[in-house]
């Protein structure tokens, strides 16, 4: 197993326990070694922005992120990563109930890899996590894994 395939985690910033909930469960049935870690605020993103950036220069780290949280929104997350020197490539998926086309624009301009309805039901979230874990963690090649200095 490559340093790749062992230091992989997704950080989900979502803040609905049941969807958390079915994320887990469905993650761990796509791959036990991923590790998920789970903020449901700004605040708590903030405060783990160093944390996150060593994860990242670890191995492959994900972001996905709801857009409707609580006490704000996804939106105004997505500068903490953009913004960040160490965290500007990190990959960030919206998984968000909202298909409002002016969501999925925004998400886009914002600097969003991906934008990924949540789905109805186990199945689908199973279908997602596993996607997931398969394409970025597994096979995509990220800014973290390669020397950007020439």
């Amino acid at each position: 197993m490559n340093q790749r395939q062992e230091n992989r985690c997704i950080i989900l910033i979502e803040d609905n326990l049941g969807d958390v909930v079915l994320f887990r469960e469905s993650l761990s049935e796509a791959d036990r070694s991923v590790d998920l870690f789970i903020y449901g605020t700004y605040e708590e993103v903030e405060a783990s922005i160093l944390e996150i950036e060593y994860a990242y220069k670890r191995g492959g780290v994900i972001v996905l992120l709801d857009l409707n949280l609580l006490r704000c929104s996804g939106f105004d997350i997505i500068p903490l990563f953009r913004t960040n020197a160490v965290l500007q490539h990190l990959p960030i998926i919206v998984f968000t109930s909202s298909q409002a086309p002016k969501d999925v624009l925004r998400s886009y301009q914002a600097g969003v890899n991906a934008y990924v309805p949540k789905p109805d039901d186990l199945k689908g979230y199973r279908s997602i996590a596993k996607s997931l874990v398969d394409f970025w963690l597994a096979h995509a090649v990220m800014t973290s894994s390669v020397n950007l200095v020439s």
